[in-house]
């Protein structure tokens, strides 16, 4: 048997194997703050029961995540199901069992999406009218990918960015049907839509963090979503370069996509306005997050974040605050679970990659519902 994590989005350190008793604990990202997503495989352990046991959690970025965690299993890297898993009373330890009915058994915190899937994505955009180039270089020589659909020649632009937290593999699954349906000229929302706005997204804002197998941070230890406030291209060059694209287009409404390590449930969280600066389009913010509900899966507004951070203040290093506060434009963070939506739980799969397909191409609708309020794009300050 082999325990294998030498792969682009594998994290897993194997302490030791005992016959069929495994111990495994997590290889911390760059930096050596976070620590949370795991994606190994088993290979040629056929008709073994064995007994997994994951170690060091209290130590880990999102300790109070374990509780309810049931990783995902595939014998095919295509069809993810849950396994159960229990968490030690002292919150240390993840136990759950694993079957391989094969020779090869893939294990994960969630359903990864790995370059592969994303190359296969943008070749679909740019099969269907979409521009497809990079905005730059990452720290490891990674391309940043942008898909373009429409000029941007004053009409309102809607900017869509998924996975400044690379582990967070959901907002890609996410993205896949929200463009997918985009682009369907025979959808006619999807045509009102991409009719009347110009849409960029940045489908994974992190390849560096992705393929090292890191929860929060690129390959120079940044948490990509504190660092808007200054965009240092020598910390955060992807956010930076990001950030440089939407000055040339202006915005008018800004959707970062996410997932909650903890909270069970689909929700938004919106820019709060900072001292100082100018304030969000909280018309617009509210309108949108209306329609998603009415169009989205799952989508509600009565759980969620109370207050950034926590402490009242608003944080001007995360992304949807910052492009409120430089732009003037509408600007909401998506957040999915990384286990199962308690408003609509599903025991087998949980939260899944088709579940997050179907909520962004449910929000095509959303956006298509409020064209007429988007308005032209809010430009950078002193542009």
């Amino acid at each position: 048997m082999w325990i294998d994590a030498g792969f682009e989005g594998g994290n897993i350190v194997v302490d030791g194997v005992e016959g069929d008793r495994v111990r495994l604990s997590l290889r911390p990202d760059a930096g050596g703050v976070h620590r949370q997503w795991f994606h190994f495989r088993v290979l040629g352990a056929a008709g073994r029961r064995l007994e997994v046991s994951l170690h060091g959690l209290r130590g880990t970025s999102f300790p109070e995540g374990w509780a309810a965690c049931r990783p995902v299993v595939s014998a095919d890297l295509q069809a993810w199901r849950r396994v159960d898993a229990v968490c030690a009373g002292d919150g240390d330890t993840l136990s759950f069992v694993l079957e391989p009915a094969g020779d090869l058994l893939a294990v994960a915190y969630f359903a990864p999406y790995d370059s592969a899937d994303l190359a296969r994505l943008l070749a679909f955009a740019a099969a269907h009218g979409a521009s497809v180039r990079s905005l730059g270089r990452t720290p490891d020589g990674r391309a940043l990918p942008v898909i373009a659909v429409g000029p941007a020649d004053g009409r309102p632009v809607v900017w869509v960015t998924a996975r400044q937290h690379p582990g967070e593999t959901m907002a890609s699954h996410w993205v896949e049907g929200f463009v997918r349906r985009w682009l369907d000229r025979a959808d006619p929302l999807a045509r009102v839509a991409a009719g009347q706005v110009a849409l960029r997204v940045v489908p994974l804002a992190n390849p560096d963090g992705a393929a090292r197998g890191h929860i929060r941070t690129n390959a120079l230890g940044t948490d990509l979503n504190r660092a808007w406030a200054a965009a240092d291209a020598a910390a955060a060059p992807e956010v930076a370069a990001i950030r440089a694209a939407m000055d040339e287009t202006g915005v008018s409404l800004a959707i970062d996509v996410h997932g909650d390590e903890v909270l069970p449930w689909v929700f938004f969280a919106p820019a709060e306005a900072l001292p100082g600066r100018r304030a969000p389009r909280l018309g617009l913010q509210a309108s949108f997050t209306a329609a998603c509900v009415a169009h989205g899966p799952s989508v509600q507004t009565v759980n969620g974040y109370r207050l950034y951070d926590g402490d009242g203040t608003p944080n001007p290093s995360m992304g949807s605050n910052a492009l409120a506060a430089r732009y003037g434009c509408a600007a909401l963070t998506l957040e999915m679970p990384f286990q199962d939506d308690a408003q609509d739980p599903c025991p087998r799969e949980g939260w899944s990659p088709a579940r997050c397909a179907r909520l962004g191409a449910a929000m095509v609708g959303a956006v298509a519902a409020v064209v007429g309020e988007l308005g032209a794009p809010g430009q950078a300050e002193g542009r």
